[in-house]
């Protein structure tokens, strides 16, 4: 499975199991707690994991642009003609 598709499927499930909370009144208020600090920290690990994701993406799109312009460059200064 996909990095998304998990992160959707938490969501549904995480959802669904907030409309059922009353379902599970009778369990432990410690592992209920315990449940809502790991739900959390998945929180905050996906916000980082998208940052870093939109951090590599810029870090990508910068060293494409440069490098297209660096070519362009080349090409001005010692054009390549193809015979055919």
């Amino acid at each position: 499975m996909k990095k998304n598709q998990l992160a959707e499927r938490y969501v549904e499930m995480s959802r669904e199991f907030r409309k059922r909370m009353e379902d599970f009144r009778g369990i432990d208020g410690a592992l209920l707690d315990r449940l809502d600090m790991l739900q959390k920290e998945l929180a905050d690990v996906f916000h980082d994991n998208n940052k870093a994701v939109k951090r590599v993406q810029g870090y990508a799109y910068q060293a494409t642009k440069s490098t297209l312009f660096t070519a362009q460059e080349l090409s001005q200064k010692a054009p390549v003609e193809f015979q055919g």
